[in-house]
């Protein structure tokens, strides 16, 4: 079978002493040796391919699976379109005595201001402009992973301000993703496991990462998941939606960040019937490892290439007590954090070990106790209590309270055992009647008194004009 090719289609004009060859259109096919033409996939007959003849036709052929496979991010489809804007960029000349290419700048007849790109005398296509060329300067950036520069200080300071206690974490979790994007020696990204008690702030600080770096994130639910799509989502969406958040940008998808919340559900209960949730682990792990997809997006097929995506994986392992040491006597609640599973603990609670394997980050967020949730609704910027006070202040209204009635918001929140979430309930319940009466009478106050005893009391406040 004959090799697949794809060729730039060039027209040749007299100009002047020379011959212009003016760039128009962009083909797959393959060369008929022994009748000297070129056919594309439709059966459209081309000639003159060693021929500078003015109004006829002039080929430069690149073998269409070794351009593929050092660029492989790029569908047939896609690179007939990047071959030809490529050339379309400048004129081509042919000169009558030199029999050299020279490539001119867009718009321009000055044939003084050329490149001479190759003697074509055996007729093989300007071999300077190698598959690299047909990157632009971000891309051949993003491929080395040089381009995108973090401010890792600045980020680590940026998400203490929103997720609090969790110092340690952070610090891991921004080291990780800027080696992943500045290590271009490395043949895959070190992927990112990250457990912790509901409400801990696991969400949160990739949230704020999304918001304050240039490369794509998507977060993905692992109950949405299955590894056909016969039910639910089919597990390559996921790459569907990178390139989608990445704007269509298949290189910067590439590079991007994948988070799977709740990865511990995928892990089913253990038990060694659980078909469906291992055949998504050994799904994600054939993704995780790095692949090759033909990914459909529109009216396209991507190739895309996994090696370079960070996976971080979100988990509460809420039922890990029962894969714990069993302990007799005193200090059984000792070493008890969900969180702090060994390996051996958590293929027993059902993961796939080879899928364990390539989170090789392991970070582990801190059970947030009473006064950690006191300083998250006092300081944190993402603080529901904050938000709801500058919302009453926006609208002309003086808020006054105490730190007892924050401590008590703590308080109540830690009862709820759901981490600085708890802080939203305990927020929005204390505020409901509150929130009634000005909305009734709006623009009638300028004065809020919250009482401590609010928490547990919504009538304890004092509304004034």
């Amino acid at each position: 079978m004959e090799e697949k090719e794809l060729v730039i289609i060039f027209k040749a004009r007299n100009v002047k002493e020379q011959i212009r060859l003016e760039p128009i259109s962009c083909v797959i096919g393959h060369f008929d040796e022994d009748d000297d033409v070129f056919i594309d996939e439709k059966g459209y007959t081309y000639s003159h391919f060693s021929k500078f003849m003015p109004g006829r036709c002039f080929g430069v052929r690149q073998n269409l699976k070794e351009l593929m496979s050092k660029f492989s991010i790029f569908s047939e489809k896609q690179m007939k379109e990047k071959y030809l804007s490529l050339f379309k960029e400048g004129y081509y000349y042919v000169g009558l005595k030199e029999h050299k290419i020279h490539l001119l700048y867009k718009n321009t007849e000055d044939s003084t201001n050329y490149k001479i790109c190759k003697d074509i005398d055996a007729m093989e296509g300007p071999e300077i402009y190698t598959i690299q060329d047909l990157e632009t300067e971000e891309e051949k950036s993003l491929k080395s992973n040089n381009t995108i520069n973090i401010d890792t200080k600045q980020l680590r300071e940026s998400i203490k301000k929103c997720v609090l206690s969790q110092d340690e974490a952070i610090d891991k979790i921004v080291t990780t993703i800027w080696k992943n994007i500045k290590n271009k020696n490395k043949p895959s990204a070190d992927n990112i496991l990250v457990s912790g008690s509901t409400g801990v702030g696991k969400t949160e600080i990739f949230r704020n990462i999304a918001k304050q770096i240039g490369i794509p994130i998507i977060r993905c639910d692992a109950n949405d998941y299955t590894s056909a799509g016969y039910v639910g989502k089919n597990i390559e969406e996921m790459l569907q939606s990178l390139i989608s958040n990445a704007n269509d940008d298949l290189v910067k998808a590439s590079h991007g960040i994948i988070i799977i919340d709740e990865i511990d559900k995928l892990a089913g209960t253990g038990k060694n019937d659980e078909v469906g949730t291992t055949k998504v682990q050994d799904a994600l792990l054939t993704m995780i490892e790095g692949k090759t997809y033909k990914i459909r997006y529109g009216n396209d097929v991507y190739n895309m290439d996994t090696s370079n995506i960070t996976f971080v994986g979100l988990g509460a392992f809420a039922r890990a007590e029962r894969f714990k040491p069993k302990t007799v006597g005193f200090n059984t609640s000792e070493n008890s954090n969900p969180s702090q599973l060994t390996d051996e603990e958590i293929i027993k609670y059902g993961f796939e070990p080879e899928l364990l394997g390539r989170f090789p980050v392991r970070v582990i967020l801190n059970d947030l106790e009473i006064e950690d949730l006191y300083h998250i609704a006092k300081d944190a910027e993402s603080s529901s209590l904050k938000q709801e006070i500058d919302f009453l202040r926006d609208l002309g209204i003086v808020v006054d309270f105490t730190d007892d009635l924050i401590l008590n918001i703590a308080k109540k929140a830690y009862s709820y055992k759901s981490g600085a979430r708890g802080i939203s309930r305990v927020v929005s319940d204390m505020l409901e009647e509150v929130m009634k009466e000005i909305s009734d009478g709006q623009g009638e106050y300028n004065y809020l008194e919250l009482q401590s005893e609010i928490v547990d009391d919504k009538k304890r406040y004092v509304l004034r004009k």
